[in-house]
């Protein structure tokens, strides 16, 4: 899954909550932390070389997530 994925989901569980995703660096007010030309992140080379296994697959985690988020109140 991918953060399109995860912000439909962010969407569909918080109704206030917007996004786009833009082209243009410009228009953005998130901004990559890293040059824009790495490679995007993967997850096979971390199972390859470390045995890495995510602990929740997508639904799982992101119930995860929003149950956090709830337990919080300043971000739920």
């Amino acid at each position: 899954w991918d953060i399109r994925d995860w912000c439909e989901r962010l969407v569909a569980a918080y109704p206030g909550f917007r996004g786009r995703f833009v082209t243009d660096p410009a228009a953005a007010n998130v901004l990559p932390l890293a040059a824009v030309g790495r490679s995007p992140f993967r997850v096979e080379r971390i199972r390859a070389e470390a045995g890495f296994t995510p602990r929740y697959p997508f639904e799982r985690a992101f119930d995860d997530y929003t149950a956090w988020l709830r337990s919080h109140a300043a971000f739920g």
